[in-house]
């Protein structure tokens, strides 16, 4: 073929390479639409099932001021209903009207949450005393390490107040362990700022702590150790008018 008689348009089409897909058919767009639902679908599924849903409280209503204090409920163990609401008015008795400058924590083997509102700390600390999980005396002393933490790496002062009947199991294994809060909270309280422990700790009643402890429930034993750290401890009666 002579060339030279050829534009560029003549050339491209010479030489033009054939198409090698095959053509497109309806069935096969039919098959990726239906591959995209099944996979949205899969996945609505499993946002359905496996999300973390939170536990339902009031509005946490933002800070607008400064926190002078904080206020902190550790639950230990659950209490009846009237005892429950005793404590609620007691605690928030003591927050007064100074709640919009109060850091509140309620923290428990049921709930853990910070709150601004007096309102929410209300309704998360009688959900916690009401639904905490039975007494044991190890769950309970990795509940107050937790707190120690959480206490020590704040500056303003606090007040903990720790609720619910001790686990009367074997105290010689968690006695390291609540030691070391009693000492770290002791520390927090002479060289950075004020700690003070308020105690609603039922009576033990049964004797097996005794049997387990040499003659002593774990309740006392927790109390005493508890008073190790240099702080004031106030243990409430548990009785109201």
């Amino acid at each position: 073929m002579n060339t030279q008689n050829l534009n560029q348009d003549d050339l491209a089409a010479e030489y033009r390479e054939p198409d090698m897909m095959p053509p497109p058919k309806r069935k096969n767009w039919l098959i990726v639409y239906g591959l995209i639902g099944i996979l949205g679908i899969t996945g609505l599924t499993l946002i359905i099932l496996y999300r973390q849903v939170p536990k339902k409280s009031a509005p946490v209503a933002k800070r607008t001021v400064p926190a002078t204090r904080t206020v902190f409920t550790s639950v230990l163990g659950t209490v009846d209903s009237a005892t429950a609401r005793h404590i609620v008015d007691d605690v928030s008795r003591s927050i007064g009207a100074d709640s919009a400058v109060t850091n509140m924590i309620v923290s428990g083997t049921a709930v853990y949450k910070r709150c601004t509102s007096l309102k929410d700390f209300q309704n998360l600390f009688l959900q916690a005393l009401l639904s905490a999980e039975p007494e044991n005396l190890k769950r309970q002393s990795l509940l107050l390490s937790h707190v120690a933490g959480v206490i020590q790496s704040d500056v303003l002062p606090t007040q903990l107040f720790i609720i619910g009947r001790i686990g009367e199991d074997e105290f010689t294994p968690q006695e390291k362990r609540l030691i070391g809060f009693a000492k770290v909270l002791g520390a927090r309280n002479e060289s950075v700022g004020r700690v003070s422990l308020i105690t609603y700790i039922p009576p033990a009643n049964t004797s097996n702590g005794e049997a387990l402890n040499g003659g002593a429930s774990s309740r006392d034993k927790f109390l005493t150790t508890l008073k190790y750290g240099k702080y004031t401890v106030t243990e409430h009666p548990l009785q109201w008018q």
